[in-house]
């Protein structure tokens, strides 16, 4: 190695070939750029002070100069390595891949051979370790202070780049910051090289340098607008909105959330407090900071995680940050996080096992509606024949097993785990043997004997499963995690196209909206979001027949009642209605609200003015049609109403369409749907007595269908309507 020019290409390369075999980082993006960065800036750093050392102190720029060529150059070893693993890892996101390659390792190398062209000229004894010594405190100092200090998910870095967000986006987050600081990585490098020629005698190099450090003192002074971290205070100014109750301070959008919908998620947020202080036993230390943020961008630009919501439980204050839109489903999640604190390893107030950390939120995150975790797992593993449930479970509790394994596997079978623990043995010992995983301290039995028993528990002990827990668990079960999937961070393009349409027909923009759909359809024309989305606008705009040719061939279930839609408005009841019933078999056993819907909208196959009227925002068109068809117009019309309290009133006083449930085992889940759609609507309104009376009833129906997770969901909104009365 020394013989050769610079070690750093074979280095380089050594690297490149480690990151081959490994999912994710083998192909040319955020990951191995990182690596690549690391590894570039201490071997080019090393190898350009032994350059250095051989030339007299008053050596020239131009020797700066050639070094920084030859070291520069040497990362197109790996960049052609990671290139070349194209031909057995698709990397459909290799442009972006190798813009944060440029961006990740050529400022590192920049300013690697500038430190060492500064030491070298220094009168420092031991210049290698000095500059191994510098190394090593930016890239531990760095994060410590980024992630330590700032609600934030990213973390920029001099030495190896950066990390762009939380490992389950699959978008990652290409902030201005990144930009602008690797801009200030080239300032850093300015600066040192600068330096290094005032240490070789040349005076007229300290003005600059001084102003040069005067530049970067104020990029860090403004690092907070700039966007190399988020504090606090910038989230907060940023949304807006803020509101005090007994135990939160939320912060929110005041722009899309309207005052009754502020005080519901103030309601909402004291109420899953009072649950979980009730069942964990304990109460966070201060009070918790909730942000509520409005939009994916938004979310994205301002903590790094677009669509993964997150509680960084390391900060000082405990908090949690949600998308407005996943709110009900997973802010009791990240609510167990902060309340989790009070009894994690000191400092960084977590479980030394990830598997606890999550498996602890999704035990008493609060009932969804679907089966319960022990059911999913029990469902899936009866199918699968797999016997090695316990095994496994012991052996993913770690990092490194738990975020390699399929995201809903893990999630859910460590809250199976968790769960069985303290309804078992108390929620007391799971929060003794939570910090450091001590299972045989706390139960007496190594975790071994415990998986053991849990995997009777689920396989052979519970008392029900449902009958939906199994199509549940084949969904979520079988989506690929990002070790598994091609070109992880890719978003395609129409998937983005379908996504801006959204956002664009939200705002009324449906010429706009329709541009964005016809593209992402021309690039994919079976994707069912852009077809879904397309066909709304399309009916709207009276072109039934169009509709009905384009999804005549969809399976997607959704699509099906979009196609039923448009035979219906272009004459064609009696197909319409064959659609609709195939629509609805098509359906998951649980999703009940959607199949009463399909039955309603089957009930004006007939009435094609009133589905049309429906889809353009207009009320039942004619008063002395079918009064059947009439009723289910008027249930549909109430569920879309604007004003959760005009809908409940219009729903309750809206009579029961018998005629659109055929068969005993529909009629039984219409009326349990009737009554959840009363209880959520109530709910929403404020009508807390209400809301309780129609949660009970629907809890009881949906018990007595067999549908366990919807009637604990049901109880759950009962007693948060209890708690709003109180």
């Amino acid at each position: 190695m020394r013989r050769l020019a610079s070690p750093t290409p074979v280095v380089l390369a050594l690297v490149a070939a480690g990151l081959w075999p490994w999912p994710v980082f083998g192909v040319l993006h955020a990951e191995a750029s990182a690596v690549v960065a690391g590894a570039a800036f201490f071997a080019s750093g090393l190898a350009a002070l032994g350059a250095f050392a051989g030339q007299p102190v008053a050596a020239g720029r131009g020797a700066f100069a050639r070094v920084l060529r030859r070291e520069a150059a040497a990362l197109a070893v790996p960049w052609a390595m990671l290139t070349a693993s194209l031909a057995w890892a698709p990397n459909a996101g290799y442009a972006q891949g190798l813009l944060l390659f440029v961006v990740f390792t050529l400022p590192s190398v920049t300013l690697a051979v500038a430190l060492a062209w500064a030491l070298a000229g220094a009168r420092v004894r031991r210049k290698r370790l000095a500059f191994a010594g510098i190394g090593l405190a930016v890239l531990v100092g760095s994060p410590l202070y980024d992630l330590g200090l700032h609600p934030q998910f990213y973390h920029y870095s001099h030495v190896f780049g950066g990390v762009l967000g939380p490992i389950y986006d699959e978008e990652l987050a290409l902030r201005p910051g990144l930009f602008v600081f690797r801009g200030l990585t080239l300032l850093w490098a300015l600066g040192l090289y600068l330096a290094g020629r005032r240490l070789r005698g040349d005076r007229g190099a300290a003005r600059t340098a001084a102003l040069v450090a005067l530049v970067i003192g104020g990029m860090y002074a403004a690092s907070g607008w700039l966007g190399f971290n988020t504090p606090a205070w910038r989230i907060e100014r940023a949304l807006g909105g803020h509101v005090r109750t007994a135990h939160f301070d939320l912060y929110f959008s005041p722009a899309s959330t309207p005052p009754e919908r502020v005080r519901r998620l103030a309601r909402d947020h004291e109420y899953r407090y009072a649950v979980l202080a009730a069942r964990l036993g304990v109460r966070p230390a201060a009070r918790v900071r909730s942000y509520v943020y409005p939009d994916v961008r938004t979310k994205a630009a301002l903590v790094g995680a677009g669509r993964t919501d997150v509680a960084p439980v390391w900060l000082a204050r405990p908090q949690t940050h949600v998308l407005a839109e996943h709110f009900e489903g997973t802010f009791g999640h990240e609510l167990v996080h902060a309340f989790s604190r009070e009894f994690g390893v000191p400092f960084v107030r977590a479980s030394r096992y990830v598997g606890l950390v999550e498996g602890l939120a999704v035990a008493f995150e609060g009932a969804d509606g679907l089966p319960a975790p022990h059911e999913q797992v029990s469902a899936a593993a009866r199918a699968s024949g797999d016997t090695l449930l316990a095994e496994r479970l012991a052996g993913s509790l770690g990092a490194g097993g738990f975020w390699t394994a399929r995201g809903a596997v893990s999630y859910t079978t460590a809250g199976s785990f968790v769960r069985f623990l303290a309804d078992r043995y108390g929620a007391d010992r799971v929060r003794q043997m939570y910090a450091w995983g001590d299972f045989e301290g706390v139960y007496g039995r190594p975790i071994g004997a415990l998986a053991a028993e849990w995997e009777r528990y689920v396989l052979h002990d519970l008392p029900a499963v449902a009958l939906a827990a199994g199509p549940l668990a084949r969904s979520r079960f079988g989506a690929p995690s990002l070790f598994e999937r091609p070109s992880p961070h890719h978003v395609p393009r129409h998937v983005r196209s379908t996504r801006r349409a959204a956002a664009l027909l939200a705002a009324s923009d449906t010429a706009g909206a329709l541009a964005r759909l016809d593209d992402a359809l021309a690039r994919a024309p079976g994707y069912a979001p852009a077809l879904a989305l397309w066909a709304d606008v399309r009916l709207a705009q009276g072109q039934a027949r169009t509709v009905a040719r384009r999804l005549a061939r969809a399976s997607d279930a959704a699509l099906a009642v979009r196609h039923a839609d448009a035979l219906v408005l272009a004459g064609h009841a009696d197909a319409a209605r064959a659609r609709y019933a195939g629509a609805r078999a098509g359906l998951p056993v649980y999703a009940h609200a959607a199949a009463v819907e399909i039955a309603l909208r089957a009930r004006l196959a007939a009435h094609p003015d009133a589905l049309a009227a429906r889809y353009a925002r207009r009320g039942w068109p004619s008063a002395d049609a079918d009064p059947d068809a009439a009723a289910a117009f008027a249930v549909l019309d109430a569920l879309r109403d604007a004003r959760p309290a005009d809908g409940y009133l219009r729903l309750l006083a809206a009579p029961w369409p018998a005629s659109a449930f055929a068969g005993a085992g529909l009629r039984a889940r219409a009326a349990a749907q009737r009554a959840a759609w009363l209880a959520a609507l109530a709910d929403e309104a404020g009508f807390a007595r209400p809301a309780d009376r129609h949660a009970r009833e629907a809890a009881a129906r949906f018990d007595a269908l067999g549908d366990l997770g919807a009637r604990d969901a049901l109880l759950d909104l009962a007693a948060r309507a209890r708690f709003t009365f109180r």
